[in-house]
């Protein structure tokens, strides 16, 4: 509908821009290998978002494969990316965690704890950001990415073995999103 309005529009979630991303941004996306991801929050439902966002913001719309494992408390995910990538996602609901995540890349594993300080300071800046380009600044592709895992997530298939994502994956081989 925005596309067909030619309305500008993007999501995000505030771990999108946090010492993660700019530490990823350093070492370039392609010499990451591995991301474990941790959160804590009310329900998956509300803070599931956040360190889903985390890791497709850091390793691309390229997610292929979705499992979880755990309890209603306790929530892990496992995604398997292309080109043998792959990420952990911790999220414990009722807990005091801090969101965090260990980056793997072809030379280190580098813990980084989210700055909570800064956190809604760089999520404003990127708000800002994107109303001065007046265009999308996330791709549309990472976006339904990180939907399509959350829905899956959900599906009590998931806790069975991995649930392939084939919808966003025939859409990126095939260009159907910008």
């Amino acid at each position: 509908l925005a596309d067909w309005l030619g309305v500008p529009v993007q999501t995000a979630s505030a771990l999108r821009y946090t010492d993660v991303q700019r530490y990823v941004r350093e070492v370039g996306r392609d010499a990451v290998r591995h991301i474990v991801a941790w959160g804590g929050g009310r329900s998956f439902a509300e803070y599931g978002i956040h360190p889903v966002e985390l890791v497709v913001s850091c390793l691309g719309a390229e997610a292929i494969g979705v499992m979880r494992r755990g309890d209603d408390q306790f929530w892990q995910l496992l995604i398997n990316f292309r080109s043998g990538r792959t990420a952990v996602v911790n999220l414990c609901l009722g807990t005091n965690t801090a969101y965090a995540a260990a980056v793997t890349t072809t030379t280190e594993t580098k813990l980084i704890t989210v700055d909570a300080g800064r956190l809604f300071l760089d999520t404003l800046a990127g708000i800002l950001d994107f109303f001065e380009a007046g265009r999308p600044l996330i791709d549309r592709a990472e976006t339904l990415m990180i939907r399509q895992i959350l829905d899956v997530a959900q599906e009590a298939r998931a806790s069975e073995g991995f649930i392939p994502l084939e919808v966003i994956r025939w859409a990126n081989e095939n260009g159907v999103w910008p």
